[in-house]
């Protein structure tokens, strides 16, 4: 027990009842020590301890140390501390760990005193350590040369020699080693995915597969892909849907343009058995050059009994044709392959699907559980062994004999701006009279391709272009952390070699430094990036860096039933038809009435109002089909401003807008992970930069005459309202519902493709007539919305320019507005009188309360839902009914056998939904959103 000394009143408080009177009461001087055995002056200052001062829990050691002295930090009431003579004494010199005195074995030798566990090494017969072991039979060997031996006492202790080993690891280790010459591939038991992304971060770094096969990934739902993404690879991933471990993953370099290969979870001579759980594996169609392979990681879950694993290995084997696509699995099958006994069925299993198993050493103490199999005909190269991510598992990584070229990242062509001849370009815009180019055009149209060609002409002329690559990789691994990780891995290797204390102390040292140093380094990167990220838009551009967010997926080669992309540009031409096919008004011709011209115009922009607009853009905005980017126009906008606000008023004369305005560039965003179906991907429109400031001209103007008319329950793409507000609303009428009734029903909508299906016409009929836009206002409205086109843009591949018929762009200023006076009048369909709706853009959610056992409320319910179908139908609107759900809410369990039909097609309930990015679950009480949210830190 940790004692002080009772000079003070906090000092005596800490004295167990019994040691209060054997101390005095006030300070000593030297002639009142008591001789009790205690020696009370402090060995480190020479100093007596009055007070502040711990006693060592050693019982032959029985010695006072002042506090500040020993540095004493108290834990516990309950925790010994031992004097630093008393600690050393304690350690094991073996592997350098303090431990307790009864599992430490003194060296029997008298003139060594090492102390070791039992578990690091045993003694000999003797008694004695392996130093003195081995010291005693060379000098046997060799008794006319003892000059050549050390004693015990001036031998180095084993502590250096592990240093001495590390230190010729870390010599040794390539500081870039070869790359590799053929097809790599890692298989990892990693034991948690999300937790040892870091560490996996540093060997794809190092080592750089082409194929990592992950097992017992341990992810579910909660845990999102983005956050597991690695620079340049693809993951497919397959979680296991029970609580608890399992789980299987793979990660494929981009380059082999990677599909996931279907397979069944239970193959089909297997549809009834209730072993399902004894196989997880996971398949990835790869190719390289002209030939493809087939990547599996399997994992057998150790309660799973041999003979279910292996029938379900067999099944799943049996579907895959092996003989056309050659296999490359790897994983954690728990069948130790150096056991023949245990292992013989899986051999036998492996011979007859013509498949070889090319790990030879053990990876799991004394077996070899984790194993790869390769299909005939595809040749080893390299088999080794790297050391553990945790702590059971080794690495098997295989390097095989595939061909194909290992192309570099493509370049791209930007601007470069450290070579820019600003002071020339400014001489040659002020020679050009740009607001007279745009006055003498015979349309507003043609002013702007003849503003546009004379303005990219000088700077072509002016600023430089060069080709770069980007970067993709993790910017927090040091060259350091690599040299520990490669000298870790050779430690492991010379620990499986020959197996010395020296090495395996050194390989113990070495994995904590290895683990220490990502700690540090990934800690000192975030920790540096925050520091620079001194506005709110810096921050959130950091937080998704680091999440992964800002991570692009790549597009896999798409496909159709009548067609299967090859090159980016087939699958831009793809995306192309598909867009516009959902951009195409297919049921009767949707016409815009003729409006007249009235004397109500849009009031002028001012060169003041554009050059306030381009200094508010970040410098990163992404620039239109016309190039012309941020950096640019902020340092030419005093020169450009006037000329561009002299665009924008003529638009506004005449009532059109101009054609290149309206001609965008597609970039496709994928709404589910790799998946390869055209219709899973959704337009986002990458418009002119000096389109978006006349858009932001005309938004400005035309919120405040669409704003007052609008809906309350709206809450989409409004100033000062937010997803917040919404759920706070929602939040407001369920509790209010369940006061009354009790039980809640929640239907949540979902529309298909809602912003490119607004059919143009009837959009400028409601801005006319429930809006009362004036008619000049109208012709723009319907010039911005009419001819407009777009090509899809797929790395750097443009496909041909498309029509677009319907919608309301996205990507746009004006789209979201206009799409909100649209969908509005949703809001004011009639319903029942305690029915309630709630809006955010497209996501509309009715909401009413039940009355127990009462049809006269539940057939309310259906005709509201069947009224809110027609209305959407009126509007050219189309329900997703697979999307759309609906919740029975309440604040206890309620049975309730109703069912609830949209369009005579059942709507599936749920008991648990996400709401604008909130986790709702049918008692309103959060408790998922809580844990995902717990998840993420």
């Amino acid at each position: 027990m940790l004692i002080i000394p009772p000079s003070t009143s906090t000092a005596s408080a800490e004295l167990p009842s019994d040691s209060q009177d054997d101390l005095p009461a006030e300070p000593m001087d030297e002639t009142e020590i008591p001789n009790d055995g205690t020696d009370w002056r402090c060995p480190m200052c020479t100093q007596i301890c009055w007070n502040d001062a711990v006693l060592c829990d050693d019982p032959t050691c029985n010695t006072w140390h002042h506090l500040t002295c020993v540095k004493y930090l108290r834990i516990s009431k309950k925790a010994k501390w031992y004097c630093p003579p008393c600690k050393a004494n304690r350690i094991c010199y073996l592997c350098q760990r303090t431990t307790k005195e009864e599992q430490l074995v003194d060296c029997t030798n008298d003139n060594c005193w090492n102390r070791f566990h039992t578990r690091c090494c045993k003694p000999d017969e003797n008694g004695q350590c392996p130093e003195c072991t081995r010291d005693q039979a060379v000098q046997a060997t060799f008794p006319n040369n003892l000059m050549l031996f050390s004693p015990p006492e001036a031998r180095k202790p084993n502590k250096r020699n592990a240093a001495t080993t590390i230190q010729t690891l870390l010599e040794n280790t390539e500081e870039k080693p070869k790359p590799p010459n053929g097809l790599v591939i890692m298989s990892i038991n990693i034991n948690g995915l999300r937790s040892k992304k870091n560490a996996l971060e540093v060997y794809v770094k190092i080592y750089r597969p082409d194929v990592i096969l992950i097992q017992e990934s341990r992810l579910d739902d909660g845990v999102p892909s983005h956050e597991l993404q690695l620079p340049d690879y693809v993951l497919f991933r397959q979680d296991r849907k029970a609580k608890g471990g399992g789980g299987v993953a793979i990660y494929a370099h981009r380059k082999l343009k990677p599909k996931r290969q279907l397979v069944h979870p239970k193959p089909c001579h297997l549809k009834d058995s209730n072993t399902a759980n004894a196989l997880e594996m996971i398949a990835v169609r790869i190719q390289t050059g002209k030939k493809h392979l087939l990547a599996a990681s399997i994992y057998r879950p150790p309660n799973s009994s041999t003979e279910d694993f292996l029938q379900h290995l067999e099944g799943q084997l049996s579907i895959l044709d092996l003989d056309a696509t050659p296999l490359i699995a790897g994983g954690d099958y728990n069948v130790n392959w150096l056991d023949h006994d245990e292992s013989e069925d899986l051999r036998r299993m492996a011979e007859d699907y013509k498949l070889d198993q090319v790990v030879k050493d053990a990876t799991h103490g004394p077996k070899l559980l984790d194993q790869v199999y390769l299909s005939h005909g595809i040749q080893p190269l390299e088999v080794r062994n790297l050391a553990q991510i945790e702590k059971l598992h080794k690495i098997p990584l295989v390097t095989v004999k595939v061909s194909f070229t290992r192309q570099k990242t493509e370049p791209i062509e930007i601007y470069d701006y450290a070579k820019a001849k600003w002071d020339q370009l400014v001489i040659k815009l002020s020679r050009e009279n740009l607001c007279h180019t745009i006055s003498h055009a015979t349309t507003v149209s043609i002013a702007w391709t003849n503003w546009l060609n004379t303005v990219t002409t000088a700077i072509d002329e002016c600023i430089p272009k060069k080709r770069v690559r980007r970067k993709n990789s993790s910017k927090w691994i040091t060259k350091q952390l690599k040299l520990i990780s490669r000298a870790k891995d050779l430690a492991s290797e010379l620990l499986q070699r020959k197996r010395t204390p020296e090495n395996l102390a050194a390989f113990r040292r070495l994995r904590k430094n290895f683990k220490k140093e990502i700690a540090q380094a990934k800690a000192y990167y975030v920790k540096r990036r925050f520091e620079d990220a001194n506005t709110p838009c810096k921050f959130w551009t950091c937080v998704n860096e680091l999440t992964g967010k800002r991570n692009k997926p790549v597009i896999p080669d798409l496909e159709t039933p009548e067609f299967t992309a090859r090159t980016d540009l087939d699958n831009a031409e793809l995306l192309g038809k598909t867009f516009e096919k959902s951009f195409q008004n297919h049921g009767a011709l949707d016409r815009m009435e003729e409006h007249k011209e009235g004397n109500d115009w849009l009031p002028i922009c001012t060169s003041t109002y554009v050059e306030e607009k381009i200094r508010s853009y970040s410098m990163r905005k992404a620039a239109g089909p016309d190039k012309l980017t941020v950096p640019m126009l902020k340092t030419l906008a005093p020169l450009l401003s006037s000329s561009i606000a002299a665009l924008i008023n003529r638009s506004i004369m005449e009532g059109e807008f101009p054609l290149g305005w309206k001609s965008a560039e597609i970039v496709p965003i994928l709404k589910k992970e790799n998946s390869t179906n055209p219709d899973d991907y959704r337009p986002i429109a990458l418009l002119p930069i000096i389109s978006k400031i006349a858009e932001s001209h005309l938004f400005d103007h035309l919120y405040s005459k669409i704003l007052p008319k609008l809906n309350q329950c709206q809450f989409g793409f409004m100033k000062h309202r937010s997803t917040t507000d919404a759920l706070m609303y929602f939040n407001h009428i369920v509790m209010t519902g369940m006061d009354t009734a009790k039980r809640v029903a929640a239907v949540f909508f979902d529309v298909r493709k809602a912003f490119d299906s607004v059919p143009h016409g009837k959009l400028i009929e409601r801005l006319h007539k429930h809006f009362e836009l004036p008619p000049n206002w109208n012709l723009l409205l319907r010039s911005y919305l009419e001819f407009r086109t777009f090509k899809v843009r797929v790395g750097s591949t443009l496909s041909q320019p498309y029509k677009v018929e319907l919608g309301v762009p996205q990507g746009s200023v004006l789209g979201p507005l206009l799409f909100v006076a649209y969908i509005d009048q949703i809001l004011d369909t009639p319903l029942s009188d305690d029915a309630r709706l709630v809006m955010y853009a497209d996501d509309l959610v009715y909401v009413k309360p039940l009355q127990k056992s009462n049809l006269k409320s539940q057939n309310e319910l259906a005709q509201d839902l069947e009224t809110l179908n027609q209305e959407y139908c009126s509007l050219s609107l189309r329900l997703n009914s697979s999307k759309t759900k609906w919740m029975m809410l309440s604040p206890g369990k309620q049975h309730s056998d109703l069912t609830i039909k949209i369009a005579g097609e059942e709507i599936e309930r749920v008991d648990q939904i996400r709401y604008l990015g909130i986790e709702l679950d049918e008692y309103l009480c959060y408790k998922h959103h809580v844990a995902r949210t717990i998840t993420k830190c």
